[in-house]
């Protein structure tokens, strides 16, 4: 019997496929996970009324209420303050959701483009702007 014997252009011609296949799994690794990344952890969490509250230093009461649902938001305060808007989620990092604005409109001075919103799941809390606020819906 004699050896089974592969021709050279058999051996360019596996390998081109085995290439092809490999370049295949790697695209395929890369998109998986890549869409395991893409997934915004606490992006249901934020959704609802979350409200910081208290007492100015002549008595009278103030409280300030952010209201998240999917890609909207309003901001409702006392002393008045009314905006409303659109935003999006541009990155997640740990527990710090980064948002971008658009689309606000309302009675404030100027908000900024860009919110950065600390997510603390376990006391249920948001931190907004330096400051705690907690959920009451």
């Amino acid at each position: 019997m004699h050896p089974l014997l592969i021709g050279t252009q058999d051996v360019v011609t596996y390998m081109l496929i085995m290439l092809n296949v490999l370049f295949f799994l790697v695209v395929l690794a890369y998109f998986i996970l890549r869409m395991e990344k893409s997934k915004v952890k606490y992006a249901s969490f934020i959704k609802g009324k979350w409200r910081r509250q208290g007492t100015s230093q002549d008595g009278s009461k103030w409280h300030i209420s952010y209201t998240f649902t999917d890609q909207t938001f309003a901001i409702h305060a006392i002393p008045e303050l009314q905006v409303k808007g659109k935003y999006k989620i541009i990155k997640e990092v740990e527990q710090l959701l980064i948002l971008q604005l658009y689309e606000v409109s309302g009675t404030s001075e100027e908000l900024p483009q860009v919110l950065q919103i600390g997510v603390d799941h376990i006391a249920n809390q948001l931190t907004i702007d330096h400051r705690v606020y907690n959920r009451i819906q």
